[in-house]
This record gives C-alpha cells, sequence and structure tokens, in this order.
C-alpha cells in the first residue's frame, strides 16, 4: 500500500499495528486520505471533549 503515497512500508505497518507513538498528525492524515478518509482529532479532559474536525475548502463543501 505504500506505494501509492509518500510513506514507507515501516510506517505504515505500525500504523496497521496501531502503533501511533511514533507517527505525527501529518503521517497519520496523509496515511487516512489515501484510504479516501478524512481525520477528526478528539480531545478528552475528564468529562469534556473536544472534536478538531478539517475545514471544508471554500466553495466544494468538501474536507481537505
Amino acid at each position: 500500500m505504500s506505494n501509492g503515497f509518500e510513506l514507507t512500508q515501516p510506517t505504515v505497518s505500525a500504523l496497521e499495528a496501531g502503533d501511533l507513538d511514533r507517527s505525527g498528525l501529518a503521517t497519520l492524515k496523509s496515511y487516512v486520505e489515501a484510504l479516501g478518509g478524512t481525520v477528526e482529532v478528539t480531545a478528552a479532559f475528564g468529562g469534556r471533549t473536544l472534536t478538531l474536525s478539517p475545514r471544508p475548502l471554500h466553495g466544494s463543501g468538501t474536507p481537505s
């Protein structure tokens, strides 16, 4: 799968194994977008959560 985008095979393997400690958000975003998805980040603060979602591009209505 790593041939379709600019991630090395060890990085792809680590992501697929759930090893997120060594992957930056940009790497994870590239991986998810290559699979056709989008990334949302949810931070938990006790009983409260904050979800960060991609902003739509102006005029397109689709996430960036």
